[in-house]
């Protein structure tokens, strides 16, 4: 296997940490801010919360048309106390997506959130990295989308 790219991607969020935490640690939330660019279809039933230690499976789809196959999250940390996510994730396309979320609170309302992956897909590694890149800037619009209607009292659904 090639050598592990990374990629990072930071924006200010016009919401305070724990808007965004609430919802962050929600399943459909990956769903929503990924869609329609890659559809997450739970393979088996899921809590509606990540938690650190658990694993979660998914059928991945592009653009809801070209089926990519199971997709493995392994939730490594889920932090509250630091605003961090980190997961461990695989496919057979793809078999290292290590992936880091943090959000850092800014004052006044606001906060960085941070998307950071390592890439690892062989011959594929340079390809997958772009895709990256344009993946995480269309979440990061759905972001802040959502977050429009976020009030601070509310973890509402995606």
């Amino acid at each position: 296997m090639s050598k592990l790219k990374t990629l990072s991607v930071t924006s200010l969020f016009p919401a305070a940490p724990d808007v965004i935490w609430r919802r962050l640690i929600r399943i459909e939330t990956l769903q929503y801010v990924a869609s329609p660019l890659l559809m997450f279809e739970p393979a088996s039933h899921e809590d509606a919360v990540w938690r650190a230690g658990e694993t979660a499976q998914f059928l991945l789809r592009l653009l809801d048309i070209l089926p990519l196959g199971l997709h493995t999250l392994r939730l490594e940390t889920v932090d509250h106390a630091t605003y961090t996510v980190q997961t461990r994730e695989s496919s057979r396309l793809l078999p290292v997506w290590n992936h880091r979320i943090t959000i850092e609170p800014m004052g006044s309302g606001s906060s960085f959130y941070t998307d950071t992956v390592q890439i690892g897909a062989g011959r594929r590694t340079s390809f997958i990295h772009l895709f990256a890149r344009v993946f995480f800037r269309h979440r990061h619009r759905r972001w802040l989308k959502l977050l429009k209607g976020a009030t601070p009292g509310s973890a509402g659904t995606a």
